[in-house]
Order: C-alpha cells, then sequence, then structure tokens
C-alpha cells in the first residue's frame, strides 16, 4: 500500500463505491474520531503500530498513551488485540519493544534489581550443564544455558520468527534450535545462523557465588 494509503487506487476505488465507509477510515486515519479521547486515540494507535510493526510509532504511541493516564495492562491489551492481524511475531516484538520503552524511563522496576540492573535469575548449583533451563527474569523470558568452566549465557526464550519457546529447543554444541520452525541460534551471540541478519536477543550474565543474575 501507498505511503499515504488514502491516495491508492483501493482507497479511491472505496471513496467512489463506500463513500461514507472510506470517508470515515481518512478521517481516522488523518485526525483521529473527534469523541475520543487521548488515551482511547493512543491505545488504538498501539494496535495499528503493532500490526504494521513500527517501532518509532509504536514509541510514541505508548508516550502518549502513558501520559494519558493508560495502565500497563490497557497497553498490552491494545497490543494483544492487533496479534490477529498483525500475527504472533508482530506482537511478540511489540511486547519486546513495551519492555524496552519501560526499562528506558524506569518504569520497569522488578524486586532485587540492583543498581546496575541485574536480577536474581538462578542458582548456578541448580543449572545443569547444557541443559537449557527457562526463567523469569522481571518481564522476560530468559533461557539460561550452563557452559563449561562455571560460564553461563542468557537469550531471550522468544524466538524472533513466530515466538515458539526457544528454551524447549535442542541444543547442540553452541547452537539451540527453534522447536517450532529450527531456525538455528548461536548461544552467545544470538546469531540466527540460517536466517542471516536475524538475531534472538541476548543478556549480559553475571554469577556472584552461587547466584546468576543477568541484565534484561
Amino acid at each position: 500500500m501507498a505511503d499515504k494509503p488514502f491516495e491508492s487506487r483501493g482507497m479511491r476505488f472505496l471513496l467512489e463505491v463506500r463513500n461514507w465507509e472510506a470517508s470515515r477510515i481518512v478521517e481516522l486515519e488523518s485526525y483521529g474520531s473527534p469523541h475520543l479521547d487521548k488515551k482511547t486515540r493512543a491505545l488504538i494507535d498501539i494496535v495499528l503500530h503493532t500490526i504494521r510493526s513500527s517501532e518509532r510509532g509504536l514509541r510514541r504511541a505508548l508516550t502518549k498513551a502513558a501520559a494519558g493516564g493508560a495502565s500497563r495492562d490497557e497497553i498490552v491489551d491494545a497490543i494483544l488485540a492487533a496479534q490477529p492481524v498483525a500475527g504472533t511475531e508482530n506482537a511478540v516484538q511489540a511486547i519486546e519493544r513495551m519492555l524496552d520503552w519501560e526499562e528506558e524511563r524506569g518504569f520497569s522496576k522488578a524486586a532485587g534489581a540492583g543498581g546496575d540492573g541485574f536480577r536474581p535469575a538462578a542458582k548456578l548449583s541448580e543449572l545443569t550443564l547444557r541443559e537449557p533451563k527457562i526463567v523469569r527474569v522481571g518481564d522476560r523470558s530468559v533461557v539460561l544455558i550452563r557452559l563449561e568452566g562455571d560460564r553461563v549465557t542468557a537469550l531471550s526464550n522468544i524466538c524472533p520468527h513466530s515466538g515458539g519457546p526457544l528454551g524447549l529447543g535442542r541444543l547442540s554444541g553452541d547452537v539451540l534450535t527453534c522447536p517450532w520452525h529450527d531456525w538455528r541460534f548461536e548461544i552467545t551471540s544470538g546469531e540466527c545462523l540460517n536466517r542471516p541478519g536475524k538475531h534472538a536477543r541476548t543478556f549480559e550474565v553475571k554469577i556472584e557465588g552461587d547466584e546468576v543474575r543477568v541484565k534484561p
């Protein structure tokens, strides 16, 4: 579709054969409904930018929604409302962007978070060598993998393809394969080996005694 959809051939057709409905689309696209308050308009924008997978637009809409008094649950609901059209990958990506946006503004403060941003994730003694373990760190689902020399690597449990659970995948050497569509990721860099340019998100890890701490 063109950058300005109301100037496209499809919109011209709709304006001719469905003038009332098309006019309302143009009005909402251009100006928003005059009957909606700022919070509701911002939540609608969150739905639209989730569908469009627009990071810049989503961030603007998140800022407006927060300024308008939208709760976190309302924002999450707006993103999930877009899922049937946007698809799971775009909806999950929008949630990740929301979490990043929250953390940049200090909105998300999990218990146990230190001043350096690291949060408790697991006990080193509870991790089996080279056996992926899914844990929750703040609001994120994270896969921990214990390596030789008491090293631990951490990456997102959410596959960037379709949101599959990476922690339930098969680990072979330093490659973790998503159980849904066989996307393969190098566990320390997050690089996707069969989809160049795609990455699973990785996180910094710090070990203090028996405690594994992750910076989400």
